[in-house]
């Protein structure tokens, strides 16, 4: 049996979720599967307010043939109150092609009750896209899936996740 809320794998003696605390509902009939929908809206809502995952962007210029790095700054990717399930959200910003022979990190902070925490999601030679866009979605178990997008090809390149496990 799976958590209605979050997913998470749950034992039969279980009443709450281990993970998100959501209460384990079992044999829901279609007429109060509409209020467990609202039920769950409601709790990630609740959850995911305070939650803000923002993005390292870095401006190069051209010295002596070099590309040098002149600035980076963060810029907010997302708010939890916009994510939805399995829907990414992208960034406005279109990055250019990075050299497919060196592999890159895409940094990025994440904000939450709890505090904040640094994330490095390194991004291999094959991963690498041109003209690509940052998009953010949430995932099973109250995780980000950061995906990487050019064109149609859409990568996952890593999933970041949202609570810690917590007691009663």
């Amino acid at each position: 049996m799976k958590c209605k809320c979050c997913h998470h794998e749950l034992q039969m003696d279980e009443a709450f979720c281990p993970l998100c605390r959501f209460p384990s509902i079992k044999g829901v009939d279609d007429v109060n599967e509409e209020v467990v929908r609202r039920m769950v809206r409601e709790y990630t809502e609740n959850k995911l307010r305070s939650i803000r995952l923002d993005l390292r962007t870095y401006e190069y210029v051209l010295e002596n043939g070099a590309l040098v790095e002149r600035d980076s700054q963060y810029i907010t990717l997302c708010r939890g109150k916009e994510l939805r399930l399995n829907e990414p959200i992208w960034c406005g910003v279109i990055f250019e092609k990075i050299p497919s022979d060196r592999a890159f990190t895409v940094s990025l902070n994440l904000r939450s009750e709890a505090g904040e925490k640094s994330i490095e999601l390194p991004v291999t030679p094959d991963h690498v896209i041109e003209h690509g866009k940052i998009g953010v979605s949430l995932g099973e178990e109250f995780t980000l899936q950061v995906f990487l997008m050019s064109g149609d090809e859409k990568i996952c390149i890593g999933k970041i996740p949202v609570l810690k496990n917590t007691g009663p």
